[in-house]
């Protein structure tokens, strides 16, 4: 009977971890595309500039190739038709020859120039630092223009996985469909005048509608149905790879949360019943937060399916700082899925 037992939780154990794991491979997929296609870039970088207001021009693509593979400098050319001509020779010569072979590191080099404000600059920059994908800005140049605007040229580096066998994501374009006079303006348009940029409000617009904007936090918990593909419980640290951790099953997972500060520096260790972290012989990790008076931790708390969906977490935080322990929860879900108890100054803010 104990044999039976035993073999019955390590079952569920190993279940629990390749839920993990698909996890993972998951959150990989959204970091590192199966492929980069220049459409889907060009729809991006759009994106950015909706959402930030700089005015990118003159884009200049390489064919997507591996990580290993030196990108050659193209020589500046004035003629914008040969410049459109290189660019299709080079995307037919990339389709039509080898192809890169699975589980292969590939990256997009994207050369532009812009126009924004030092405001819309720092923006794109921490909208791209954000962004999904993994995408890396290699060279900014910076020169002043008319007014408070700023003019250069920027690299970015787009990165992905091939496979093959992933089928990329569809894109929505929500794009007028047709025009009675090709030679009236979008809705919108406003006529430029000579040598100063002008950006509609259209930017504005678009940046309230995307959810890229989220407040700055420390660490996050995802806490999830039994029958999700991923555990039921995520506990990580923001922006640190190798963070997270996990616990499953249908039942409240027992969660610590440990945050100290010693000599005005700040550290943090959480574990639960399948794992901790820091999980090398380090006790504890330092980190810097992200507000000078408070910590923030995220909690993202899923719909309750139905009475037999009991997942959920008993969250212990032991603040031993200076600051306050702000516990973010989405409001309509909070009391489903988790119990939180403080040990030290906190509160809960339910969004």
């Amino acid at each position: 009977m104990d044999q039976l037992q035993a073999k019955a939780v390590k079952k569920d154990q190993l279940s629990s971890e390749i839920k993990f794991i698909r996890y993972e491979l998951e959150k990989i997929n959204n970091i590192l595309p199966p492929n980069i296609l220049q459409e889907r870039v060009i729809l991006i970088l759009k994106d950015l500039e909706n959402i930030t207001g700089i005015k990118l021009n003159n884009l200049a693509f390489t064919a997507a190739v591996p990580l290993n593979a030196e990108i050659p400098e193209k020589k500046q050319e004035n003629d914008k038709q040969q410049n459109l001509q290189n660019q299709m020779t080079t995307q037919h010569t990339n389709q039509g020859g080898n192809k890169t072979p699975d589980n292969t590191g590939i990256k997009m080099q994207v050369k532009a120039n812009y126009t924004a404000t030092y405001a819309q600059i720092k923006s794109f920059l921490e909208q791209v630092m954000n962004f999904t994908n993994k995408i890396v800005i290699t060279d900014i140049s910076f020169s002043s223009e008319k007014g408070n605007y700023l003019t250069g040229s920027v690299t970015l580096n787009f990165y992905g996985i091939k496979d093959s066998t992933q089928k990329i994501p569809e894109w929505n374009l929500d794009l007028e469909k047709g025009k009675d006079n090709i030679f009236q303006p979008f809705e919108g348009y406003i006529v430029p005048q000579a040598g100063i940029p002008v950006f509609t409000s259209n930017s504005a617009a678009g940046a309230q509608k995307k959810s890229y904007s989220v407040k700055p936090f420390d660490f996050y918990m995802v806490l999830n149905p039994i029958t999700d593909d991923a555990p039921t419980v995520i506990l990580g640290k923001h922006k640190k790879i190798g963070s997270e951790i996990y616990a499953d099953g249908n039942k409240n997972s027992n969660v610590e949360i440990h945050i100290n500060e010693q000599d005005g520096k700040f550290y943090y260790s959480y574990k639960t019943e399948y794992g901790r972290y820091p999980s090398d012989n380090k006790n504890e990790e330092e980190f810097i937060p992200v507000y000078h008076d408070h910590i923030v931790l995220n909690i993202i708390s899923r719909k309750r399916l139905n009475e037999k969906d009991n997942a959920g977490a008993d969250i212990k935080i032991y603040n031993n700082t200076s600051k306050k322990i702000i516990v973010r929860i989405n409001k309509e879900e909070w009391k489903s899925r988790a119990n939180i108890s403080f040990e030290g100054d906190g509160a809960i803010e339910r969004e």
